[in-house]
């Protein structure tokens, strides 16, 4: 006849208690390791693109919809001066700034948009209309600073309902495995 070994028993109950656990880190911090995706699908004037005339508007489309007042679109000519109306509107899941007519050269779009995926994308491409003098202005990580200025530095909206649902899941799950913890122990002490 065999004796159990009681370690064994006891190492047992906690592998599934371990895997739980292991499970739950990968579920809460896939998130943080997620490699970003190009957000802007497409660009209408397209990114290093030489019109014959100008366009009537920039057009951005991202892979999910833009959240409303989250969305902010600046285009300067090459000496700095801004052209755009000012006004982005929200198509769908694209964002739409209107130009007035545009003289030849260049021209730089900075953009810096909320999406309701939580993510915020932001950059700057140049375009041309005409025959413009001169290579294109440099465009750089600064260059979507006049979007950010316009409005969107600093702003806070409530959070969408995916992440205010995601945040419950997690507060549920640990609650759930504290409570299964503070319950093992409980049983552990008196038996």
């Amino acid at each position: 006849m065999t004796s159990a070994d009681p370690r064994r028993g006891v190492a047992l109950r906690r592998v599934p208690a371990a895997l739980v656990l292991l499970i739950g880190a990968v579920v809460l911090l896939r998130p943080l390791f997620r490699v970003p995706e190009d957000p802007v699908v497409t660009a209408t004037p397209a990114r290093g693109a030489v019109l014959a005339a100008a366009p009537p508007a920039v057009e951005l489309a991202f892979g999910s919809r833009p959240r409303r007042g989250d969305a902010h679109v600046t285009v300067t000519a090459a000496a700095g001066q801004r052209v755009d109306r000012g006004v982005a509107t929200i198509q769908g899941t694209g964002v739409r700034e209107t130009l007035p007519p545009l003289d030849e050269g260049w021209y730089v779009v900075a953009y810096h948009v909320t999406l309701t995926d939580g993510s915020e994308p932001s950059g700057a491409y140049a375009f041309a209309v005409g025959r413009p003098a001169g290579p294109p202005p440099p465009v750089d990580a600064d260059a979507a600073a006049p979007a950010e200025a316009e409005g969107h530095a600093g702003h806070a909206g409530p959070p969408d309902p995916l992440t205010l649902a995601v945040l419950a899941a997690n507060a549920v799950v640990l609650v759930v495995l504290g409570a299964r913890l503070v319950w093992w122990r409980r049983r552990r002490r008196s038996g």
